[in-house]
């Protein structure tokens, strides 16, 4: 059972192809292990970079809300629960 659900969320995962998404290049099983090679994103945590600045413009706010906005409905879109 275990590794049905893990087969069907990389399924899911190499699907996925937005560009407020992480994108997921490749993956492969060795024994137990799975090794899912994904896209590198330098930006850090949004929440460290708030904790940093103390708060966002609302430029900034306004951007990063659209991102993850759009993101969550392309997701809905796909009937995938996030």
């Amino acid at each position: 059972m275990k590794s049905a659900m893990v087969a069907r969320e990389i399924k899911i995962m190499n699907e996925i192809l937005h560009p407020n998404v992480v994108q997921v290049f490749e993956t492969f099983r060795e024994s137990s292990t799975v090794y899912i090679f994904m896209e590198l994103c330098t930006g850090g945590e949004l929440s460290m970079a708030i904790a940093e600045a103390g708060r966002l413009g609302e430029e900034q706010a306004a951007n990063v809300t659209s991102q993850m906005l759009s993101a969550v409905q392309y997701l809905q879109a796909e009937n995938i629960c996030h």
